[in-house]
């Protein structure tokens, strides 16, 4: 398959993601307040790979100004290459691995269908019953 680069949502001109889901960091001027000298320098930002660190899933920090953030990677895999039209919040990982951001691995969902995808693969554990969190205790 050949790698496919697309503009990462909100950050056009800065980061690009391709269809493997890798994320690279673009070539441009950006300016920093140096402290010395009281004004803003310019300094150049080389064109890299970006490297990600696995919590729970994989994430890339971006920056949009002062500071910088972690993203997932499937978030912005799902927002530059799968379409939304139900507006649906979250993703799901079809096959449960978290890691696997492959896009025919990815879908767009409500919390409801992924929790109900999580408890049918046993990815978590749905608690019924005297476990179940509204449960009031057996009534005797």
């Amino acid at each position: 398959m050949k790698e496919v680069w697309e503009h990462v949502f909100g950050f056009k001109g800065k980061y690009v993601i391709s269809n493997k889901g890798r994320v690279k960091s673009l070539a441009r001027i950006i300016r920093r307040y140096n402290a010395m000298s009281g004004c803003y320098d310019k300094y150049p930002v080389k064109e890299k790979i970006l490297k990600q660190r696995v919590y729970e899933y994989p994430k890339v920090y971006l920056s949009g100004g002062d500071k910088s953030r972690p993203y997932s990677v499937h978030r912005l895999m799902a927002e530059a290459f799968i379409p939304n039209p139900e507006n649906k919040p979250e993703i799901n990982h079809k096959n449960g691995i978290k890691t696997d951001n492959r896009i025919s691995n990815l879908e767009w969902c409500t919390t409801a269908e992924n929790r109900r995808h999580a408890v049918a693969n046993g990815l978590i554990n749905a608690p019924s019953g005297e476990n179940h969190w509204r449960n009031k205790g057996s009534k005797k």
